[in-house]
């Protein structure tokens, strides 16, 4: 069983009042072509994170495509895009990318 998945949620996230990050109604986002996000994060100043979990230890560029596709939208807005994924090591990608292995998030949870 994959685990990895089940664990992105597909919901636009935006801040409320409080800045703190709720889901919203508003469908990720995808261009004609099927790419997509898995989790879009919205600062108040409108800056925006995104986000993308896949089970693979080899990610390639078709794995990057919805963040590409997001920076490409978006512009300045963009802010940085990461793709947590099986991988050994980390590895960043131009200035507003990078692929991170997703065990990071647990060491980072547990101290």
């Amino acid at each position: 069983m994959n685990l990895l998945p089940s664990l992105s949620p597909n919901d636009r996230l935006s801040p409320d009042e409080t800045a703190v990050a709720r889901p919203t109604k508003r469908p990720s986002e995808r261009d004609r072509d099927g790419a997509e996000v898995d989790l879009i994060l919205e600062a108040p100043d409108g800056g925006i994170v995104g986000i993308e979990v896949k089970a693979t230890s080899s990610p390639t560029r078709k794995d990057l495509k919805g963040l590409q596709f997001l920076a490409g939208r978006l512009g300045d807005r963009f802010r940085f895009g990461v793709l947590f994924c099986l991988a050994p090591e980390a590895l960043k990608i131009g200035e507003r990318l990078a692929v991170l292995p997703v065990d990071r998030i647990w060491k980072a949870a547990t101290g």
